[in-house]
C-alpha cells in the first residue's frame, strides 16, 4: 500500500482573520442588534457577552498550541494545552447558548419547563 502524502495546513491563514470575525460579530450585535433581535437589551448585551468570551477561548487555545511556544518555550508542559483542550467544552457552550436565550424569548413557557425539569434531575 503506497504511504499517503501528509497535509501541512498553514493556521496564520485563518487564525487572525476569524480572531477579528468575532471583533465583528460583537459590533454588529451591538449596532443592528436592535433591529433584528427581538426582546429586552439584556439579550443583545449576553449575546456580545458570549461572543467575547469565546474569541478570548479561542485566543488561549491558540496561544497554548502555538508551534513557536511549544518548541521554544522551556516552561511548557503538554498538560497546558490538556488542560486549556477543556476550553473546548465552554467554547461550544458560547456559540450554543445565545441562540437558545433568544428562543426562551419567543416561548418564555419553555425557561419553565427547562427549570422544571431540571430541578427534578436534581432531586
Amino acid at each position: 500500500m503506497p504511504e499517503r502524502e501528509m497535509v501541512m495546513i498553514d493556521a496564520q491563514t485563518y487564525q487572525e482573520p476569524l480572531g477579528e470575525l468575532v471583533r465583528t460579530m460583537v459590533e454588529k450585535v451591538f449596532r443592528e442588534g436592535q433591529n433584528h433581535i427581538a426582546g429586552p437589551v439584556y439579550i443583545r448585551e449576553d449575546i456580545a457577552t458570549m461572543l467575547r468570551y469565546a474569541g478570548s477561548i479561542y485566543n488561549l487555545l491558540n496561544y497554548l498550541n502555538a508551534d513557536e511556544r511549544r518548541n521554544k518555550d522551556v516552561d511548557w508542559h503538554v498538560r497546558y494545552g490538556v488542560t486549556g483542550m477543556s476550553m473546548v467544552r465552554s467554547l461550544i457552550d458560547c456559540l450554543y447558548n445565545p441562540p437558545y436565550a433568544h428562543d426562551l424569548i419567543r416561548q418564555p413557557w419553555r425557561e419553565r419547563v427547562d427549570r422544571l425539569g431540571t430541578l427534578r434531575i436534581l432531586r
